[in-house]
């Protein structure tokens, strides 16, 4: 069968991620090639060997992530939905991959945001003067454990090589997602103090143990009746110091994490005006 163009090899200076899937999914398109099998068979062919391996090494993590989330009810597969996006697979540093939905021609473009502001670390981290120990609960995928109503559910549909699957839970990917769960923590930890958050970030400083204590259960309590759950491999508690969104905070105070100015500290000095 005669194909028309070519895709070549990604290049990240010339294109993101998606709008290079998004030429691929052209070109077979163009070329009315369906069958995920006759796909597979050209793609060394028509997208070059180092591409070729990007996208092989991320399908088997893709797809075992797409069926963690079908056997946990987070996603469910659909016939035919107006709303199809494509999926972002994001690789992350355990060798699995985060699925995000891409929603900018979607629901991203076309309906009514929730614009509620998440605050800024800095003013944050001004309500913990005086702590000297300091517990962090980080959330176990966040989003993912926030229910969608079933009128919503429609429009988080994605379209992944697996066909078309709908969101049960607030996925990623959605601009507003980020604010909703900034709010929704907010109002469940109100009236705790020297309690902060930042969307699935949770901070907790007292100034002696009892009250730490009594602050960490009560937060825990307010996660538990919520039926919110936390990575326990990423929770730290009572420390004397703390990495918290950028910063090194402990008993004398508050600095930026060396590994990230470093790269401003090392930058060569410039040798002209461009």
């Amino acid at each position: 069968m005669a194909t028309y163009g070519n895709v070549g090899e990604f290049k990240e200076s010339e294109e993101s991620w998606t709008q290079y899937m998004e030429r691929l999914e052209q070109y077979f398109a163009a070329n009315e090639i369906k069958d995920e099998k006759k796909q597979r068979a050209i793609l060394l062919s028509v997208c070059g060997s180092k591409t070729y391996g990007l996208i092989r090494d991320l399908l088997q993590p893709q797809k075992l992530e797409l069926e963690r989330l079908e056997r946990e009810g987070i996603i469910s597969p659909v016939e035919f939905s107006e709303w199809a996006a494509p999926i972002v697979p994001v690789a992350k540093p355990n060798g699995t991959v985060r699925i995000c939905g891409d929603y900018k021609l979607t629901v991203n473009h076309l309906s009514k945001l929730d614009n509620y502001p998440i605050p800024k670390t800095e003013d944050l981290l001004a309500t913990l003067g005086g702590g000297e120990k300091f517990t962090k609960l980080d959330m176990s995928r966040a989003y993912q454990q926030m229910t969608l109503d079933e009128e919503s559910r429609k429009f988080t549909t994605i379209n992944t090589h697996k066909g078309l699957f709908q969101c049960n839970r607030l996925p990623f990917g959605v601009s507003s997602a980020p604010g909703i769960f900034q709010r929704t923590m907010e109002n469940l930890l109100q009236g705790i103090p020297q309690v902060i958050v930042q969307i699935d970030d949770i901070l907790i400083s007292r100034k002696d143990n009892n009250n730490h204590i009594a602050n960490l259960e009560a937060v825990l309590k307010k996660l538990s009746e919520a039926g919110l759950r936390l990575r326990k491999e990423k929770c730290f508690f009572m420390v004397p110091d703390i990495t918290y969104c950028g910063y090194e905070i402990n008993g004398c105070g508050i600095k930026p994490v060396q590994a990230k100015v470093e790269a401003i500290q090392n930058a060569p000095v410039p040798e002209n005006v461009t």
